[in-house]
């Protein structure tokens, strides 16, 4: 089975943080590659590559978080003693949020998480398996929130490549049973857009059970990819949270106050 690879690997060792981008379902990381050189000054930007895309592509796609996190830990454990910060949007939040977790379990929790166009994986609509639709519902889907590009959508060659891709991330998010676990103790920011409707207020305002202190929530203009429709306003908050992040990652943050927490879908 193919691992989850980090593109491009973060290189030598310096004193800035690791930013590690996590996409949205059916993505590589193109739609992130001009993340590294403009945040270049604040951190070293590596995107999570999922097998099937770019260059990872014919090796199958992986169906569950647990492939996904199993594969990804040890990468991004083994670039201590930097620090590094988790960003993800939609799919790639969870997969964030999921990677944060199994970094603290290992001991080098992240000195920051940023959630993007997702609501927390314990208030999803369990009625909602959106992997189970038929190829053209599935596509249907993806299209109403402005996730399919008009030359997909008139390509049967390309469609027949992403839409197994893009059935296989589905599952991931909609089959991932979430261990109850202490909240996360470091800074967390929620990023959503006013006029997403894949994200009701009681599904984002879950965030705040995985956390000890208040998530911080920012309001973006547009839909469900205003991480590309608001690019300068997310990058300015990226940068944000990056600049309030210790050169070197030298102590953990302290250890999580509150008892675990029980994750139970609903709504």
């Amino acid at each position: 089975m193919t691992a989850a690879r980090l593109v491009p690997p973060p290189g030598a060792a310096d004193d800035r943080p690791v930013l590690v981008v996590a996409p949205y379902a059916g993505s590589g990381v193109a739609p992130f590659r001009n993340w590294g050189p403009e945040l270049a000054d604040l951190a070293a930007v590596t995107t999570v590559l999922l097998p099937g895309r770019e260059q990872l592509f014919g090796k199958p796609a992986l169906t569950s978080m647990t492939e996904i996190l199993r594969g990804l830990t040890p990468q991004v454990a083994a670039l201590r003693p930097r620090p590094v910060v988790l960003f993800g949007h939609s799919l790639g939040a969870l997969v964030a949020f999921g990677l944060a977790r199994e970094l603290r379990r290992e001991g080098v929790p992240p000195a920051a998480l940023i959630v993007s166009g997702a609501g927390s994986p314990c208030r999803r609509d369990l009625t909602d398996l959106v992997h189970l639709l038929s190829d053209d519902a599935l596509l249907q889907r993806t299209a109403d929130y402005d996730g399919m590009p008009p030359e997909l959508l008139a390509s049967p060659e390309l469609l027949a490549v992403f839409t197994p891709i893009l059935r296989a991330d589905f599952q991931v998010l909609e089959t991932w049973t979430v261990d109850p676990l202490p909240p996360l103790d470091l800074p967390v920011t929620v990023l959503r857009g006013v006029s997403d409707t894949s994200v009701t207020d009681y599904q984002a305002d879950g965030w705040r059970t995985h956390t000890v202190a208040p998530p911080a929530e920012r309001f973006l203009p547009g839909g469900h990819f205003f991480v590309h429709t608001a690019r300068a306003e997310v990058l300015r908050i990226v940068r944000d949270v990056l600049a309030a992040v210790p050169r070197r990652a030298d102590a953990p943050p302290a250890t999580p106050r509150q008892g675990e927490v029980s994750c139970t879908p609903s709504r």
